[in-house]
């Protein structure tokens, strides 16, 4: 998402709004890591319990990955957003960089509870058998990004928060 965001941007935003993505993007490394969190340790577990036949206690896990990926969401990006001007200068926004790194930064955050459950539980997606299904989610958000971010940059004409919802919208179709 993010070399993609950076290339329509850089060329639709220009040079300070591919300084805003690049400034974002270690917040947007987080919330990934986070998401990867939960998604990696519930696959191992649903894994083994669909190993022992039992596909109830593989469920109740699932469920439990879910609501943990959407409270840690939500506790994650509340925190982000509250703290996000000294986040955002504390990696390095300048005062020409911040409203470009702040636009796109609230709209990722306001977002990230698709992209715990698309990375996240994608997870659990391949662990109970379905690679396929995994690597097309993936496939189709990435392509999805790719053609909605010139349409939101150009054609909408939203700038660096095109960019940003383009790679929500695109999250949440992997997510669904």
């Amino acid at each position: 998402y993010n070399v993609v965001d950076s290339i329509f941007v850089g060329h639709g935003v220009g040079e300070i709004g591919l300084a805003a993505v690049t400034i974002a993007f270690p917040i947007m490394i987080i919330l990934m890591a986070f998401g990867m969190l939960v998604g990696v340790g519930a696959a191992a577990v649903v894994s083994l319990r669909l190993g022992e036949h039992k596909q109830h206690e593989a469920e109740k896990i699932l469920g439990n990955a879910f609501t943990l990926a959407a409270i840690l969401a939500v506790t994650l990006s509340a925190a982000l957003l509250l703290f996000l001007d000294p986040i955002l200068i504390s990696l390095g926004a300048e005062v020409a960089v911040l409203p470009y790194a702040r636009d796109f930064t609230r709209i990722i955050l306001l977002g990230s509870i698709f992209m715990y459950i698309g990375f996240g539980l994608n997870n659990i997606v391949r662990a109970e058998g379905n690679p396929k299904m995994a690597m097309l989610t993936v496939l189709i958000s990435a392509v999805l990004n790719i053609m909605l971010n010139p349409l939101f940059i150009f054609t909408f004409d939203l700038g660096i928060s095109g960019s940003a919802l383009a790679t929500v919208v695109s999250q949440s179709v992997s997510a669904l």
